[in-house]
C-alpha cells in the first residue's frame, strides 16, 4: 500500500526575526536575492504576513489542481490562527497528530517521509512511529530533502549530514531498501552553498545533503526522466577525506560530473540559463505528471512545460521568496506524500 493523499505542513511562522548580525545560507544563484529581501523585510509581522500570504497560494493552487490533500494539525499553540482560519475557510482538511510528531516534520512533512517507485521511506529519527505502520522502511532519505525521485529513479548525495553538521558517507545499507524496491539509484556529490550576512554574500561556502534546493527530476511527457539543474550549481569534490578536505566545483564541471551519474540511469540534465525565484526548482509532480511550482520564474516554467506540456505546469499566485530566504524550503518541503501511519490519525 502507498500514499493516500498529500500532506501540507503546519502553518508555523517565526514570531521574531533573526539578529541582523547573524549569517545565513543561500544557493549561490540568489544569495544576492536573499541579502536584499532581508535588508527589506524589518518587522516580524511583515515576515509573517508574506508567509502567510504564500502558504494561502500553494493551498490554492492545490485547490485548482484537485489532489485531495490534509494540513498537518499537532501544535495549536505554534500555528498560526489567521492562515488556519483562511485554510479552513477555502475548504481544506486537516490531519490531526500527537505530541509525538516534534515540528521539524509537521512543518516540512518530505522530511517526516516521503514516497519513491513502490516504498514508503520515513525519516530514521521517527523510527518510533514504526509501530504504528509495518509500510514503512526507516532511512536516512525519509528526509525527502535529500533525494530527487521520479517514477523508479531516485538520486541522492554521496554524504549525509547528521548532527552538528557531521557527515558520513553513503554505505550499502543506507541504499539497501531502495535497490531492494527495484529502484535505480544514483548517487551525485553534495551541493554547495554561501553563507551571507545583512552586509552581503561572503566568500564562505558550505556543502549541504538536500538536493531539492538546487534541482528536480520529473518524468517528461514523453516518459523520459529530466534532471533540471540551478544555473549556478556547484559541488563538492573530496581532495583529502581524513582530513576533510574538499575542493569547490564549478558549475560547468559540475554538470559534467552530474551527467556521467545521470545519463546511465536515462535521465537527461538540463541546466538553466537563469533562475528568477529563488528554490524555483522546489516542486513536486503529481501522479498525472502535472507539476506544481512558484509563480514568478518565466524560466524555469518555460523549460518545465516543454518538457511536460503547457497545460500541465501550475503556479501559485504569489512567488514563494520568502519560504526559502527565510525557512530554506520551498513547495516540495511543505507537500508531500502521506505516510501510511496518518490513516489512523484523520
Amino acid at each position: 500500500m502507498g500514499f493516500e493523499f498529500l500532506l501540507v505542513g503546519e502553518p508555523v511562522f517565526p514570531r521574531q526575526l533573526e539578529s541582523s548580525d547573524e549569517r545565513f545560507p543561500s544557493p549561490p544563484t540568489s544569495a544576492q536575492f536573499a541579502v536584499d529581501l532581508r535588508r527589506r523585510v524589518d518587522r516580524v509581522e511583515t515576515l509573517q504576513e508574506a508567509l502567510r500570504f504564500e502558504y494561502i497560494s500553494i493551498l490554492a493552487a492545490l485547490r485548482e489542481m484537485g489532489p485531495e490533500f490534509r494540513i498537518v494539525y499537532g501544535h495549536p499553540e505554534d500555528v498560526d490562527k489567521t492562515t488556519l482560519g483562511m485554510a479552513l475557510s477555502l475548504g481544506c482538511r486537516l490531519a490531526g497528530v500527537g505530541p509525538d510528531f516534534f515540528p521539524g516534520g509537521t512543518i516540512y512533512p518530505r522530511d517526516l517521509a516521503m514516497r519513491a517507485g513502490k516504498v514508503n521511506l520515513i525519516n530514521s529519527g521517527w523510527t518510533r512511529l514504526l509501530r504504528s505502520s509495518v509500510e514503512l522502511i526507516a532511512s536516512p532519505f525519509g528526509e525527502g530533502g535529500r533525494t530527487l525521485a521520479t517514477g523508479n529513479t531516485i538520486l541522492v548525495g554521496e554524504r549525509i549530514i547528521e548532527h552538528e553538521g557531521k557527515s558520513r558517507w553513503v554505505n550499502p545499507d543506507d541504499l539497501a531498501p531502495l535497490h531492494a524496491a527495484g529502484l535505480q539509484v544514483g548517487i551525485l556529490p553534495l551541493p554547495v552553498a554561501v553563507f551571507c550576512t545583512m552586509e552581503g554574500v561572503t566568500d564562505r561556502v558550505f556543502f549541504n545533503d538536500h538536493w531539492d534546493r538546487y534541482a528536480c527530476l520529473v518524468t517528461g511527457r514523453d516518459g523520459g526522466k529530466h534532471l533540471i539543474l540551478d544555473p549556478c550549481v556547484m559541488t563538492a569534490a573530496w581532495v583529502d577525506v581524513e582530513r576533510k578536505s574538499w575542493a569547490l566545483v564549478n558549475p560547468a564541471d559540475s554538470e559534467k560530473v552530474i551527467r556521467t551519474v545521470c545519463e546511465p540511469l536515462g535521465v537527461t540534465v538540463h541546466r538553466l540559463p537563469g533562475l528568477e525565484v529563488p528554490y524555483a526548482l522546489n516542486l513536486i509532480q503529481l501522479a498525472d505528471g502535472r507539476i506544481l511550482m512558484t509563480g514568478g520564474d518565466d524560466i524555469a516554467r518555460g523549460v518545465l512545460e516543454e518538457l511536460v506540456g503547457t497545460n500541465q505546469v501550475f503556479t501559485t499566485e504569489a512567488p514563494i521568496c520568502h519560504y526559502p530566504v527565510f525557512a530554506q524550503a520551498g513547495i516540495r518541503c511543505l507537500v508531500s506524500e502521506a505516510p501510511p501511519v496518518f490513516k489512523r490519525r484523520v
